[in-house]
C-alpha cells in the first residue's frame, strides 16, 4: 500500500485505483440518483391517490390531476434515464421526454379548465406542440444509424457542442433546439389562460356563496410564490438545458427540490378539493327549477284573482329597468333592511339565491343592485357584517371560545373566521383585543 495524500492506493494488474476517488463518484451517483427520484416519487404518490379518490367519487377533475401526475412521474423518470447516464435507453427516454416536457404544462390546463369552467370542453391546440415534437424526434432516432446517435447524445445531449457533422443529428440537435424555445413560448399563454379562468371562477362562487373559502380555487400565497418560483426555473432549465446540471450535485438538487414541493402540495390541494364547476352548475340548475317553479306558482296564484299587477309584483322575473334607478334603490334598501335588522348573515351557508327569494326577486338583480347602490359585493358585505358582529360579541365576552364566535357570527369554519377577521380587521381576533384593551 502507498500513501499519497488523503488517498490510498492500491496496486492491481498494474492499474493504481483510488478508493477515495471512487467512494466520491459512488455518492455521487447516489445524490444524483436521489434528487432525480425525488420528484418522480411525489408524482407517483399523488397520481396513485388520485386515481384512487377518482374511481371511488369519479370526479372528473380528479382524474385529470392523476393524469398530469402520471405524466410527471414519467418526465422525472427519464430524468433518471438521463442523468445516470443510461445511454442505451436514451433514445426511447429522450423521445419521450421531449413529448412529457411539452405536456404537462397543457396537462395542467385541462385540470383548471375542468375546475372552473361550467362546460369544460377538450381543447386541441395545447397538445400540438407535444404531438409534433414526439413524431419528429421519434422518426431522426429510428432513421439516425448508430454512430450518429452515438455522437448526437455524446457531443449534444450530454455538452451541448455543436460541433457536429452534417445529417441527421445535426438536424435532431436543431430539433431539440427548437422545442426548448417552444416550450418557453406555450407556458406564457398557458400560465395567462389559467389565471384568467381561475379568477373569473372565483369571483362567480364569491358572488354566489357568503361561505367561499371551501368553494374558490385559490392556492396559499406560500404556494403561489411556489408556483411562480417553478415555471421560473422551468423556463431557466428549458434556456439552459440539462446538461447544464449534469456536472453538479448542488445545481440539480435546487429544481428537484422545488418541483418536489410544489407537485406534492399541488397533489394535496387538489386531493382534498371537493368542490368544482361541477358541483357549481348543480346548485345553479336546482336554483333556476326553483324559480321556475316559483315563477309558475305566482303566476297560477295571480291568474286565479285575476290581477295581473299582483303577479308582476311578486313574480321574481320582474325588471326593475322597467321602473329605473328608483326601483334598484328600492332593492338596496330592502337588502339593508334584510341585512342590518333581522340579520340574516348570522345564517350559515347563506347564499344570494336566498336573498333573492325573501325579496321575491332573482339573482342577477340581487347583484345590479349591491354593485350601484350598496357598492359591496354580495359575499363582501355579508362577511364584514358577520366580522361587525364577531367584534362586538368578542369585546362583550373575551373568554369565549373561537370556535363558538366563529359559529354565532355566522362562519362555517374557523379558518374561514381568522381568514375575513384579519381581513377587513387588519389583524387576529387576540391581537384585536389587546389593540382594545379588553
Amino acid at each position: 500500500m502507498l500513501k499519497k495524500g488523503r488517498c490510498f492506493w492500491k496496486k492491481e494488474k498494474n492499474t493504481y485505483l483510488c478508493t477515495s476517488e471512487q467512494t466520491d463518484q459512488e455518492q455521487s451517483r447516489k445524490m444524483t440518483l436521489f434528487f432525480c427520484l425525488l420528484p418522480t416519487f411525489a408524482c407517483a404518490f399523488w397520481c396513485m391517490a388520485l386515481f384512487i379518490s377518482y374511481f371511488e367519487h369519479r370526479q372528473k377533475d380528479k382524474f385529470l390531476l392523476a393524469v398530469f401526475m402520471l405524466a410527471g412521474t414519467l418526465l422525472y423518470a427519464c430524468h433518471v434515464v438521463y442523468f445516470t447516464r443510461s445511454k442505451e435507453l436514451l433514445p426511447q427516454s429522450d423521445t419521450i421526454y421531449c413529448m412529457l416536457n411539452l405536456t404537462v404544462f397543457p396537462l395542467y390546463y385541462y385540470y383548471v379548465c375542468q375546475v372552473t369552467e361550467r362546460h369544460s370542453r377538450f381543447r386541441v391546440w395545447p397538445m400540438l406542440p407535444a404531438l409534433s415534437g414526439v413524431l419528429t424526434v421519434g422518426v431522426l432516432y429510428f432513421t439516425m444509424t448508430k454512430e450518429e446517435t452515438d455522437t448526437f447524445i455524446n457531443h449534444y445531449l450530454y455538452e451541448g457542442r455543436w460541433d457536429l457533422p452534417k445529417g441527421l443529428a445535426y438536424v435532431q440537435a436543431v430539433v431539440h433546439q427548437a422545442l426548448r424555445v417552444l416550450f418557453v413560448l406555450i407556458i406564457i399563454p398557458i400560465v395567462h389562460l389559467s389565471w384568467k379562468k381561475t379568477k373569473d371562477y372565483n369571483s362567480h362562487v364569491r358572488n354566489f356563496f357568503a361561505d367561499s373559502d371551501d368553494k374558490v380555487f385559490v392556492i396559499p400565497k406560500s404556494l403561489v410564490t411556489l408556483f411562480v418560483i417553478a415555471v421560473v426555473s422551468s423556463i431557466l432549465c428549458s434556456v439552459l438545458g440539462r446538461m447544464y446540471f449534469n456536472h453538479s450535485i448542488i445545481l440539480l438538487a435546487i429544481p428537484s427540490l422545488i418541483f418536489s414541493c410544489l407537485l406534492f402540495l399541488i397533489g394535496y390541494k387538489g386531493f382534498a378539493r371537493q368542490f368544482s364547476s361541477v358541483e357549481f352548475n348543480e346548485r345553479i340548475e336546482m336554483i333556476k327549477s326553483r324559480e321556475e317553479q316559483l315563477l309558475s306558482a305566482n303566476q297560477q296564484s295571480a291568474d286565479s284573482e285575476g290581477g295581473e299587477e299582483t303577479a308582476n309584483e311578486e313574480s321574481p322575473s320582474s325588471d326593475p329597468d322597467v321602473c329605473g334607478d328608483n326601483s334598484f334603490a328600492e332593492l338596496g334598501k330592502r337588502i339593508n333592511e334584510l341585512m342590518y335588522e333581522r340579520r340574516i348573515y348570522l345564517n350559515h351557508n347563506l347564499t344570494i339565491n336566498d336573498l333573492a327569494v325573501m325579496l321575491g326577486t332573482n339573482r342577477e338583480y340581487i347583484y345590479r343592485a349591491m354593485k350601484e347602490i350598496i357598492g359591496l359585493s354580495f359575499s363582501e358585505m355579508v362577511n364584514r357584517l358577520r366580522v361587525e358582529y364577531a367584534a362586538k360579541m368578542l369585546q362583550e365576552h373575551p373568554a369565549t371560545s373561537m370556535l363558538l364566535l366563529a359559529d354565532e357570527s355566522g362562519f362555517a369554519s374557523v379558518t374561514s373566521f381568522y381568514r375575513n377577521f384579519k381581513l377587513y380587521k387588519g389583524c387576529t381576533p387576540k391581537q384585536w383585543l389587546k389593540r382594545h384593551d379588553v
